[in-house]
Formats: structure tokens, sequence, C-alpha cells
């Protein structure tokens, strides 16, 4: 067994979501719970599903659990004794970790504090942030660690495996389809072992050791990250004596219950190879073709055997999976002849290497912050496709969605569905490090545009409209309405995105052959039809939409809906100037003119017109107008704007309960405006969603909604770069470094810009730049631009060369094209 079950009362909560989905299997009618909310009234989450069905979904729960409190009382009583012997301390939050650490212990060495960290949450036995270890496996399904390639992805011995792309079921009831997982396998003994769990996402790889005094057993899983079809299972069996028996390994699967999602028909077993295929039931829209499914894997015994002659034995179990048939056979040959030249584990460690190499981050004397980025970072790695993937490697990527590739199942995880969450949120920190990675993101889209153009018409609007959530087909599956309908923000976040896309890497291709162009188009033409002219005011107006603060839908005049029409409407014509087109004047036109809410006499901005003072609100709304999306404003307005939106005549605003992406932008707004005890506060809220040991993130600070939430991990890593390294994105890089919390030493490592690679090193009075790396002769060559106060006089001015590393003070630098 792995880890350890305890029964809690906790756990009833969760377990009524499984008997939900269990209720209503995927080919069925849609159940009333949807999302799985802590308020009878919040909306907490990037999606639809608000509180529209919640009490509905919490009658139908009760009822469960009325007949389950009716035992539970008598269970209780005989499992007092059980409960204190086996109380879980990973369910305790890292927040509270962070907080003692950070804050409380300020004189604490890294050392010091690492050893803190273990008694007070985790042991982890290594000092390097990229590997994680637990002596028990969690059963908590928030806590469990995933594997993924960005093809394929799964949470580790779970009975399930998600494909990108794989979806099953009609319209809103669109989801990822189920393959029953071939690669879900546990080793034990039948002998007294002590095991150890390791995640180390250095290497992709997760890892259980068994040890006893005679034998050591070291299982290893990954997602290959060269191989992307295929998921690996590798146990090494190792004698640690003279002792000469045969040792015999058990071998347990847990393939799962048949899927509903995809109609399997199995081979029978063929020289150790094993093969089922199947098409998904119910395509997603009637423009969508039949999926197909083709799995191979090896046959699983259900033991495996080091002979008494032998001191060692390797035993490799691979699957593989495609939509097409010969595209699952081949990788699967492949993987076999790689593991018998012994490469097959070498090359997925060695292209996870590089790809840390090409970007990442560093902070010296805080061990727990570094291991919180490496994480959030690999996860979301996890979910993208792998770098310089052509040919037969490379495929379709179909987005990244809030819980990434290894969850979003029917009614869990807002169903694998791509919202705003990854333009907003998990794409930025990608754009800075890996721009390929982001230009794939934007391609889930442009591959939709024809989509996009029906659902405008189909509302009477011209241009390109991008449903609030989309999956295979780029047409709208989002199952409430009332978002669906209102919440079309979204078709500004990825205008928004594509500009700063197009700032970083003036990707000519990409805009030219690659639709680029044609989506900054289509996104401005939606605009102009969608805004009205008010011709009294001069000035052009929104109505009837739902803000990011889905606590209310149906407004007029969204601050941050306006503002991103304003950036889509406004694209167009700087793109034009790139590859020398032209676009109707009437769009900029109307840029310029687009209405922001402003109070001139309480000096900030209503989040919508009609909009009171102390409205409660779900998440960062507002205060995005300062960053991510950069509006100018005066130093006083901004402050307004952060402080009336956290509280107001003593009362919270902004819901302390709601998602994780709301503190860090609060951190790094505080953080311009050089209010750090400010922004030491809410940076310590991000924390709160984290959950150990393998540093998964969940929706809610209570471990409710979407896992493993990489939206809050987009979140997080922005509040890294984007606050404590104080980036912007304009017509030149800005940088503007801030130590993190107990930190002398801040590397960024690989910022690529304009196709050069940066190297940055803050330290308490210095920062270093080296350029790296140039991908070829044609890219521009750039400076470094230093200046402590925005003046025209006294800068100066270092020509970036070549592995030449240029040092100044640590002040406000940019790094400009010659």
């Amino acid at each position: 067994m792995i880890g350890k079950t305890v029964f809690s009362p906790l756990n009833c909560k969760m377990e009524s979501k499984n008997i939900v989905n269990e209720k209503y299997p995927s080919h069925g009618p849609r159940p009333i719970l949807y999302h799985h909310h802590r308020h009878q009234s919040s909306h907490n989450g990037p999606c639809c599903g608000r509180g529209q069905n919640e009490m509905r979904g919490l009658l139908q729960v009760a009822g469960v659990l009325f007949i389950l409190l009716a035992s539970l009382n008598v269970i209780l009583s005989l499992n007092t004794q059980l409960l204190d012997n086996n109380h879980d301390d990973t369910t305790q939050t890292i927040s509270e970790l962070f907080y003692k650490i950070l804050y409380k212990q300020p004189n604490k060495t890294s050392e010091t504090q690492e050893k803190e960290y273990s008694g007070y949450h985790h042991e982890y036995l290594s000092d390097d942030p990229t590997v994680f270890t637990s002596s028990s496996f969690p059963a908590n399904r928030k806590q469990q660690p995933s594997i993924g390639n960005g093809y394929l992805a799964t949470v580790v011995y779970s009975n399930t495996i998600f494909v990108n792309g794989l979806y099953n079921g009609k319209g809103t009831n669109s989801h990822r389809a189920r393959v029953p997982s071939t690669a879900a396998i546990t080793a034990s003994l039948q002998e007294s072992a002590s095991h150890l769990y390791t995640l180390n996402v250095r290497k992709g790889i997760f890892v259980h050791e068994i040890t006893t005094d005679n034998i050591e057993i070291t299982h290893s899983i990954y997602a290959h990250q060269v191989l992307n079809r295929l998921l690996v299972n590798q146990i090494t069996i190792n004698r640690k004596s003279s002792k000469s028996d045969d040792i015999v390994v058990k071998l347990d699967t847990n393939f799962g219950p048949k899927s509903f999602d995809i109609n399997f028909s199995e081979s029978p077993v063929k020289n150790g190879k094993r093969y089922m295929h199947g098409r998904v039931k119910e395509p997603e829209h009637d423009s969508s073709e039949v999926i197909m499914t083709y799995v191979y894997w090896t046959d699983i015994p259900s033991y495996i055997t080091l002979p008494k002659n032998a001191s060692t034995k390797r035993y490799t179990f691979i699957t593989s999976i495609s939509k097409t048939d010969e595209d699952a056979n081949y990788f699967y040959t492949e993987g076999i002849k790689m593991d018998a030249a012994n490469e097959l584990f070498s090359s997925h460690v060695s292209a996870w290497k590089s790809k840390w190499q090409k970007g990442h981050i560093d902070i010296d004397n805080n061990i727990f912050l570094s291991r919180v980025i490496y994480s959030s970072m690999y996860y979301i790695l996890s979910s993208l496709p792998p770098l310089n993937t052509t040919g037969r490697l490379s495929f379709p990527f179909y987005g990244l969605a809030p819980g990434g590739l290894a969850n979003g199942a029917g009614y869990l995880d807002y169903m694998g569905h791509v919202f705003w969450d990854q333009e907003t949120w998990m794409y930025p920190p990608m754009l800075l490090l890996y721009p390929s990675l982001a230009k794939a993101m934007l391609s889930a889209r442009t591959k939709h545009i024809d989509a996009a153009k029906d659902i405008a018409r189909s509302k009477g609007y011209n241009g390109t409209m991008f449903p609030w959530e989309m999956a295979y087909s780029g047409y709208d599956v989002c199952p409430d309405s009332t978002v669906g309908n209102f919440e079309q923000h979204v078709n500004g976040d990825i205008a928004y995105a594509l500009q700063q896309y197009v700032r970083m890497t003036e990707d000519v291709t990409f805009l030219l052959e690659e639709h680029g162009f044609d989506l900054a188009k289509g996104l401005a033409e939606f605009w102009f039809s969608r805004a009205e002219y008010n011709g009294i005011k001069d000035r052009y107006e929104i109505n009837g939409v739902m803000p990011p603060d889905e606590y209310h839908s149906n407004v007029n005049n969204s601050a941050y809906t306006n503002l991103v029409a304003k950036i889509s409407l406004l694209l167009p014509e700087y793109i034009a100037q790139l590859v020398n087109s032209s676009v109707p004047a009437s769009w900029n036109k109307a840029g310029n003119k687009m209405y922001i809410p402003y109070d001139d006499v309480i000096k900030y901005h209503p989040e919508y017109d009609g909009y009171q003072l102390g409205t409660f609100i779900k998440q960062a709304d507002v205060i995005l107008l300062g960053f991510p999306l950069m509006y100018e404003m005066p130093v006083d307005v901004k402050t307004n704007d952060l402080l009336l939106y956290d509280t107001y005549k003593g009362k919270a605003v902004t819901n302390r309960d709601g998602p994780a992406m709301t503190w860090a932008m609060f951190t790094i707004n505080w953080l311009k405006l050089k209010n750090f005890s400010k922004a030491e506060n809410v940076f310590n809220k991000t924390f709160a969603n984290l959950q150990g040991p393998f540093m998964t993130w969940t929706e809610n600070p209570d471990g409710s909604g979407a896992v493993n939430f990489q939206t809050g991990m987009g979140g997080f890593l922005q509040t890294i770069m984007f606050g404590f390294g104080g980036i912007r994105i304009g017509e030149c890089l800005d940088v503007d470094f801030v130590l993190p919390p107990k930190s002398s030493t801040f590397n960024i490592t690989g910022l690529n810009y304009l196709g050069s690679s940066l190297n940055f090193v803050a330290q308490e009075t210095s920062l270093s730049v080296t350029l790296t790396e140039k991908e070829d002769n044609h890219v521009p060559n750039l400076q470094l631009i230093v200046s402590p106060v925005k003046t025209v006089i006294h800068k100066e001015i270092y020509a970036l060369k070549l592995g030449v590393t240029v040092n100044i003070s640590r002040v406000p630098a940019r790094v400009c094209k010659i």
C-alpha cells in the first residue's frame, strides 16, 4: 500500500466530490455540482460554474453527508486512537511555515531555516531546492505530484492518463478524455522496508526507493522529454549483501475502471507487448473529427525477480500513446531500442538539463523560496511541449488549463478547459525565459481563429471572439451561460499577451506566416464592433460584461475589460509598422477614446459604472490596471486603488479566501511603489494555497477548488520576476531589482529578449548583466541604459557584448536596441 490512509471527518468533504463524479459518468447527464466552492455565494475560481448551481449542489451533497454523518459518530468513537496515531502533518499549510521562517525569525541562516522547516513541516533530505522528498506518499489528492511532457501527463500512481487535445463530450460537457493508466505501477516487498518518495524536478522524474539491509529498489517514473508519447517506469533491484536468495518484488497496477470517454478494444499480449485502441464517444463540436487513441505498453507481471546469481537487474515498462496507430507503435519501438542502448533515461534527463540551462531563477539563502520557484516552474513546464521539438516529435498544442495537463476529468479541475489563466497568469513567466513555449500558447489560439469568427458572427459581432472556455474545437464549452456570455475580457487578454510577445521577440515570421497579425486584427475588429460610441461624451463604452471579479455580471464599463479592449484596438497599428502593412485608422481612434472609469474626487478607478466603495469582490481586478496592464496613472491613484480594493472602513473588500494570484498582483504593485512593508505583508498570503510535500497548489487556501493550480503558480512566478525583478515590457526591457526576503543574491538566468539571452545577478548594492547568447547575426545589438531617475541626462550607456559582464549599481536600468 502506498502511504497511509487516515480516516477523518475532513475526508467526507473530499469524497463527496468523488461520489458525484462516479454517479454521473462522463457520458451521462451533467451533475448539478460542477465546481467545489467554499462558500455558498462565492465564485472561487477562474472560470464558470460560479454560484449559479451552488445552492442546489450543496443540497444534493447534504443528503449524502446526512447519511454519512449518521454513522460517523459511531465510527469516530472507534477511531479516536487511530486518528491520534495517524495524523498527517502534511495538511498544515506552508503559508504558516513561510511566515514563521521568513518573517518571525529574521536572523536565521538558510541552514537553520531548512532545519526548522524540516521539523515544522517536512524533512527534506537534501538542500537542493530541486529535490523534494517524503517518507510517505500523500493520500490526499491535492498533495500528489504529477509528471508530464506537454503531450501526455498523469498524477503519480493515479489510474488516469490525459493526452493533450484529447477531449470527450458535446459542447459544455467537453472534458479531458480518460485513458486508463497503463503506467501506474507500485513496487513492494513482503518484508519490512523503509520507503522514500522523491520528486526531482531538475531531472523531471519521480522516484520511489525501497530499502532493507539486503535490498535496494529504485523505481523511477517519468514522461519522456524526447520521445514525448512515452510514459516510462524503470525498476532497478540491487543486492546489498552476500545473501544469494532470489529477490522477489511484487508489482501492483492501478488500471482503474474502463474509460467512460473512449471505447477501447484490447488485443492479446504479443511478445511482451500489449495494445488497445478506441475512439472518443462524443466529439466536442459538429465540426470536430472523431479522435482515435492508440496505446502500446509493456506487459506488467505480478512479480519481478533478481536471480540469486545476480547483483543487479533493471526492468523497464513503457507506455506509448498517440492519436495514430503508426505513431504510437513507432514511439514504443524507439523507446525499447533506446532502453536497450541504455539511452532512454539519460536522454530524458539530458533534455530536462538543457531546458533548465535555457532559463531558471536562483535565490541564495532562502531554500524554501527557491523550492517554490523550481516546483512552480516544473509543473508548468510539464504541461507545455518540450523545447525544440521538430518533425515526428512535434505536435499541435491545445492550450494550458488551470490544473495543467495531468488534471481535468469530468466535473473536476475545470475539465481541462483553457481560460484567460493561460495568457494572463501562466504565460508571462514563460515568455521571459522560453519564448518558443509562449508562442505555442498563442498558437493554441491562432489555430482556432475560424471558430472564433463563427462565435462572433453568431452573437452579431465582427472579427474574432474567443469563448471564455475553450478546449479542442475552439468553440464555447463553458457550462455556465451567465459567465460564458458576459466574461468577454479574455479577448483582450489574448491581445495583450500577443503585444507582449511581439515586444519581446519582434517575431515577424509568426505575425505573417503563423497568423499572429490575423489574430491581432480579428480581436481589434471584434472590440470595434462590440464597443458603443457615446457621442455626447465623445468616448467609446462597453456595456453588459463580467469583469475578472466574477461576483458581478452584466455591468457596464468594467475598467479592466475596457482597458484590455483599448490595448486590443491599438495593437494592430503597432504590428502593422513592423510588417510594413496598414490597418483601419478607426481602430486606433476608438482605442484612444476608450472610456476607463475614474473618480476624480476620491482619485481611484471604480471597478465598473455604479460601483460602490467597499463592495465585496472576488479577486484582483482594478489593481491589474497598474500591473500587468501598466496603465499610466499618478502614484496617489495607484496607491488608492490598492488600498481601497484591499480594505474599506475596516472590512475586507477582496475575498481573503479567493484564488492565489490576487496577492501576487498586490505584491507586484506595492513593490513598484517601493512600499516594502505592504508588499511583504501581501506576499506572505501568496503561499496559503501551497501544499506539501511536493509543492503542489490548490486554487483556494482551504484546499478546495482546482488542483494542481498552475494559475496560482504563474501568479507567484510573476511576483518573483516582475515584482522583485521589477521587469516591465515596453519599448525597452526595464528592470528594477529588489532582493527577495532573506536573500543576498537573486539570479535570473536566460532571460530572452529580441533573440538574445541575458543573465542578471542582483546583490545588495550591485547588478551584473551578461549577454550569453545570440540566436544569429540578424538579431539586434543591445545596450544597457542606467539612470537612477528618468531623465535624459546623466545616463550611463553600455553596449552589451557576447560573454562580457557589465557591472553597475543596483538601480533601475533598461535593455534597449542600439
